[in-house]
């Protein structure tokens, strides 16, 4: 089964690309937000803050390891370094 991670899961067009990826099949999906997990999401949700050099991200993008990352984050300010 491979894996796709949408980034703004929660956000208005992130939630049509989850649709769209809850109709694949052989694919879980794995919604990423600032917040948490939203009303009706029944997949797995990872709540960060991509900007936040607090957070290990790259150690939980290794955990999950999607075979697809589809990027639906609206304008962001700051730096990823």
């Amino acid at each position: 089964m491979s894996v796709t991670l949408v980034c703004g899961g929660s956000g208005f067009i992130g939630r049509w690309v989850c649709e769209a990826v809850r109709s694949q099949p052989e694919t879980e999906l794995v919604g990423v937000g600032l917040g948490p997990k939203p009303d009706g999401f029944n997949d797995r949700w990872l709540e960060v803050d991509l900007l936040d050099g607090g957070r290990n991200v790259s150690h939980e993008l290794r955990e999950i390891a999607p075979a697809t990352v589809v990027n639906c984050t609206g304008s962001i300010h700051g730096s990823a370094l």
